[in-house]
């Protein structure tokens, strides 16, 4: 991505407003609190958003621990979820919420905690709270996604196409992830490629709102960013 590419998609994402969804270093104290307990009996008093949401992963020809179930290796451009270990080539998924913050990678470009001693340096991230839908081949599944600034643009697109058709909740449309092979002085890598595919029925619209408002707070936890830094 050029500088000037580069530029133009932060300051997408910088000021992006999308309904429930705003783009933020500050965390958002208007998002709805969590109000669903857990559906287990003697759980019900814990908030949803205490469940833990896995990751899921961009694989880079970089990207380390990407063994499979089976004792394979997950391909270059997949999107691993690192719970099941499972992959897929296409993500459908429905966008609950995105964070826009500046985290703290090491001299390596591996994301730090707080406590790391070393020297680090800050870089800005957009982390992604989705499901995935019916149409994904792992189907109703919460995860995070983290994009590096090499994704900025896909997803600077993507914001000014729900801005101009007026779409006013991320989560209102479903959503097509996939990757595309690329190039700089660094070497080869992969970059998302997102499109916006059908609205989401009304009968769902309401049962993915729940979800965005129980499940929303968990960007704003401080969590281990398992995604390289590129």
């Amino acid at each position: 991505m050029s500088p000037a590419d580069e530029k133009i998609a932060q300051q997408s994402i910088d000021g992006a407003t999308i309904g429930d969804s705003q783009l933020s270093t500050i965390p958002k104290t208007a998002l709805a609190q969590p109000t669903k307990g857990v559906d287990i009996e003697g759980f019900e008093g814990i908030p949803a958003s205490m469940v833990a949401v896995p990751f899921c992963r961009m694989i880079q020809p970089t990207s380390k621990r990407t063994e499979l179930a089976d004792g394979s290796e997950a391909p270059q451009g997949s999107f691993l979820f690192n719970d099941v270990q499972e992959y897929v080539e296409e993500l459908n998924f429905v966008l609950l919420r995105a964070k826009h913050e500046m985290k703290a990678i090491d001299e390596n470009g591996q994301f730090v905690f707080g406590d790391y001693e070393g020297e680090t340096f800050r870089k800005p991230v957009v982390s992604i709270l989705g499901i995935t839908t019916e149409n994904c081949k792992i189907p109703g599944k919460l995860f995070i996604l983290s994009l590096s600034t090499t994704s900025f643009t896909a997803f600077g697109k993507l914001i000014a196409k729900f801005k101009g058709s007026k779409i006013d909740k991320s989560y209102r449309f479903e959503l097509t992830a996939k990757t595309i092979k690329t190039e700089n002085k660094k070497g080869k890598f992969y970059v998302l490629d997102i499109s916006i595919g059908a609205e989401v029925t009304p009968e769902n619209l309401a049962t993915i709102a729940k979800l965005a408002a129980d499940y929303g707070v968990v960007l704003d936890r401080e969590i281990y960013q398992d995604q390289e830094a590129i």
